[in-house]
């Protein structure tokens, strides 16, 4: 959010007030995310060398929330993501997915810029990840909601495969295998 139409985006960036959005843990995949997209469509190196100091400190500050080591950021039981009224606890198919998509995401535009230590940093974290979100998320015909043992952690997310998607439109390859993709999907 960068403030309402009256408002100094660099004074008072957030307008929207219903939630603190400096927590949500969607939006740093996003920004690794957008920025690989539209370095995609505009082949605009200057965007991505400008934004990848940006993209590794957000990145590596949600591995902060990777509380138990497997790879996924956990949620905190709040609505701690764009859903504002949707709490997630643990990890979660719809911030996962977009993580596993950030982690290649990261590691391509890192490729990109010749920075072959960070590349594999990210790539080691995405195979970590990946095998953690099969692992706790995967409930045979699609991506539970949450892991984290709630009412609704068993449910079908239209958005399971958020980051899947921004992989398949930008080129990054599967994030998941295709057969899940296309079971989760049918279900």
């Amino acid at each position: 959010d960068v403030g309402g139409p009256d408002e100094d985006p660099f004074h008072h960036p957030n307008l929207y007030d219903f939630q603190d959005v400096n927590a949500w843990k969607d939006l740093a995949p996003k920004l690794a995310l957008q920025a690989w997209r539209d370095f995609r469509a505009t082949g605009d190196r200057s965007a991505l060398v400008a934004s990848w100091p940006a993209i590794q400190l957000v990145l590596d500050t949600l591995a902060g929330h990777d509380h138990d080591g497997d790879g996924l950021p956990e949620h905190d039981g709040t609505p701690d993501q764009t859903y504002d009224t949707w709490p997630m606890r643990g990890p979660s198919a719809y911030g996962g997915s977009l993580w596993l998509g950030a982690l290649r995401a990261a590691e391509a535009i890192a490729r990109e810029l010749g920075d072959g230590d960070r590349a594999a940093a990210f790539g080691d974290r995405f195979e970590r990840a990946q095998a953690s979100f099969e692992r706790r998320l995967w409930a045979g015909d699609h991506y539970r909601y949450d892991d984290g043992g709630g009412v609704s952690s068993d449910s079908i997310m239209a958005d399971q495969l958020a980051g899947q998607w921004y992989a398949d439109v930008t080129g990054l390859g599967d994030l998941v295998s295709p057969a899940r993709v296309d079971t989760a999907l049918r279900t």
